[in-house]
């Protein structure tokens, strides 16, 4: 583990891929390093997955308060359009 790893906190926990993705483009965007780190074990089929998660976002522990910030922006945005969508087969 080098330096620049060492100060890293776990920010997020992220439930799959695309939630990863999102959150590590937008922290991207805002010049926040970021790290994902998985947790999918293939040798245990996911095991891991139920009990911690898909992954962890982590930064910088300088960057953590404006990390949380953006993290709470995007899943805000992303709960407020889920929210807006029907249920399927309402309004046929």
């Amino acid at each position: 583990m080098t330096a620049d790893q060492l100060d890293m906190v776990r920010i997020h926990t992220v439930e799959n891929r695309f939630e990863a993705d999102l959150l590590i483009q937008s922290l991207r965007q805002e010049h926040i390093p970021v790290m994902l780190r998985r947790f999918e074990e293939t040798a245990y089929d996911g095991l891991f997955v139920t009990q911690m998660g898909w992954g962890a976002i982590l930064v910088p522990g300088d960057y953590e308060e404006e990390a949380a910030s953006v993290i709470s922006r995007v899943l805000e945005s992303i709960n407020h359009v889920v929210s807006q969508v029907p249920p399927t087969g309402e309004g046929q």
